[in-house]
């Protein structure tokens, strides 16, 4: 009889902790337990997430940094909108062409806030992302992800402004009226 319970226990307990895993986006279901701690070829990338995504908005931010550091830029450009396209293709070849990269990001906590809760992000952050109001306008419906993370160089000998340790990223995701997919709109980070 106790072994039944304690079978049963560990039943339910897999079966949550596989429900907690999951994240939805436009596709219907993503499971990220294949992403949570994924390591990428021989430069030893890696991206962890201590925190899961909830939202569709979310679920487009972690692919971010999951694209990224698997060096899948197709599948990064494909979450961008048309208008950010060319300035993430840039920054592409940049990558491509250094020998400086990021070698760790460890995604701590994603947050989502929708349009009426924009007055609760810190205003130092909000003016991150210029142009904000007249790009969230044009947009049918948004949101802002907010992601705190860590984010570690494989070197910082020629490593940009933004050197290793915390930081805060916020993403405008939505829809417009050319692709009703969400997409990354405008990205800032303090």
């Amino acid at each position: 009889m106790k072994k039944g319970i304690i079978l049963a226990g560990i039943l339910i307990l897999s079966l949550c902790t596989s429900c907690s895993l999951k994240g939805t986006n436009d596709k219907g279901s993503a499971d990220f337990t294949e992403k949570l701690n994924a390591y990428f070829g021989s430069n030893g990338k890696s991206v962890t997430y201590k925190d899961l995504p909830e939202t569709e908005a979310e679920v487009v931010v972690a692919d971010y940094f999951y694209f990224d550091q698997s060096d899948n830029y197709d599948e990064l450009l494909e979450l961008f909108s048309e208008d950010n396209r060319e300035a993430m293709e840039i920054s592409i070849e940049n990558v491509k062409e250094s020998d400086t990269f990021i070698q760790t990001f460890i995604v701590n906590e994603l947050v989502t806030f929708s349009g009426e809760q924009v007055d609760e992000i810190d205003d130092t952050l909000l003016k991150s992302l210029p142009r904000f109001e007249a790009t969230a306008k044009a947009l049918n419906r948004w949101s802002i992800v907010s992601v705190k993370f860590t984010q570690q160089w494989n070197s910082l000998e020629r490593a940009p402004q933004w050197g290793n340790g915390d930081y805060t990223q916020l993403f405008l995701v939505g829809t417009d009226e050319r692709n009703g997919k969400l997409k990354i709109h405008m990205l800032g980070m303090r």
